[in-house]
């Protein structure tokens, strides 16, 4: 058995309350000294997973620990501290930052801000009840005739056909095409709301497609013809079945990725700086006008001014909001609330506009206040919440 499984079993005895104190404090050791992404966020996933979040009684003093981070110097106040490279001067100050930050967040404790040495609580202001993260899929299908189907309110199996194609949704939710040979060029469009939670689907070919929230995909319920196109608003992320006489195109806004078979992610809400094209398996062209890239797994191409490739990209970061998180690398406070703002359907509005940077990430499954506050525990930001209004100050 590695230290790595060990310190889980040994993670997992601790969220039972079952370590003695000395075990306790080899798991503290081990995490201060933990790299954030590899190590300590496995842990928190794990935490989340097992629903102890809300339940964990600690063994250990969760006052200290936030002293201890409001006592450190920490000149970027970020999130969680990921820098690969501290200087050793700040080794040991970085160390404690990301143990005690990450064990704050698993724990739901995010009332601490450190900002100046000096030391204060974090209240989110609130004249209403909480908004709680979305509960369910508030999807549409709007079939070819117009009509629409709220997902939500069907129940499991056959929900709808269209000419030799039949629409089932799923036990998990899932929602499949089946059927071939349709003669007619027919097209659904599914829309995910503001404040639902993110919808997966299976067209007629095989292809999985998952939608995040605030986004939409228009498709022929059967490919009929030569291509297989597609067009998306928001952002999808693609497994694309193989079918080497039929590529495979997604129109985002009139940026175009085509492929034959493979996994990416297309992020175009049009809020955002720039359309992103991820690849993770395979590999794509992506189009706009005269301009193209060719990218292989691991790379991205922008789309704003120009069309240009980035070599080397996060893919968690990418991949988050798929696998339950928010996920920020060097992020002002305007990217982090606009992706809070759709998966909570919240109104922003920015009395001060903070100009600190965020690293790190926050579960999707807490509650408005609940991702709030660890945003405050960074310090230099505070908020406000009116009904479904979040207020942005310094």
């Amino acid at each position: 058995m590695d230290q790595r499984q060990q310190i889980t079993l040994l993670f997992e005895k601790w969220l039972d309350q079952q370590t003695t104190p000395a075990e306790t404090e080899q798991l503290m050791d081990w995490l201060a000294a933990a790299n954030l992404k590899n190590d300590v966020l496995p842990l928190m996933d794990l935490a989340r997973d097992r629903n102890d979040v809300q339940e964990i009684k600690v063994q250990i003093n969760t006052r200290e620990i936030a002293d201890r981070i409001l006592s450190a110097e920490n000149g970027n106040g970020r999130v969680i501290e990921i820098a690969s490279h501290p200087s050793r001067r700040n080794k040991t100050k970085t160390a404690w930052i990301k143990y005690a930050a990450a064990i704050l967040i698993i724990l739901g404790v995010g009332t601490y801000l450190w900002n100046n040495n000096k030391r204060n609580t974090a209240e989110i202001i609130t004249t209403t009840a909480d908004i709680a993260a979305p509960a369910t899929e508030k999807s549409t299908i709007t079939l070819a005739n117009g009509k629409t189907i709220h997902l939500d309110s069907v129940s499991v199996g056959i929900i709808a056909t269209e000419g030799k194609i039949s629409i089932e949704k799923m036990k998990d939710g899932r929602i499949v095409y089946h059927g071939t040979g349709e003669e007619k060029m027919l097209y659904n469009i599914i829309s995910v709301p503001r404040g639902s939670r993110t919808t997966s689907l299976t067209l007629a070919d095989g292809t999985i497609v998952f939608l995040n929230t605030a986004s939409s995909l228009k498709y022929p319920v059967a490919f009929t013809e030569n291509e297989r196109r597609v067009e998306i608003t928001g952002e999808a992320y693609f497994e694309v079945a193989k079918d080497a006489k039929k590529k495979f195109i997604v129109d985002a806004g009139g940026l175009f990725t085509e492929v034959l078979g493979t996994h990416f992610n297309i992020n175009s809400y049009e809020d955002e700086n720039a359309k992103k094209v991820t690849l993770l398996e395979g590999k794509v062209k992506v189009r706009r006008g005269e301009e193209n890239i060719i990218l292989e797994p691991g790379q991205q191409a922008q789309a704003a001014a120009e069309l240009k490739l980035i070599s080397h990209v996060d893919i968690d970061n990418v991949m988050a909001w798929k696998n339950g998180k928010f996920r920020f690398t060097d992020a002002g406070i305007e990217e982090v609330m606009r992706q809070l703002q759709r998966w909570y359907n919240i109104e922003v509005v920015y009395k001060e506009k903070p100009t600190k940077r965020f690293d790190g990430g926050i579960p999707r499954n807490l509650s408005v206040s609940g991702a709030l506050k660890v945003l405050e525990a960074t310090g230099g930001v505070k908020f406000s919440v009116e009904g479904n209004k979040v207020i942005v100050m310094k």
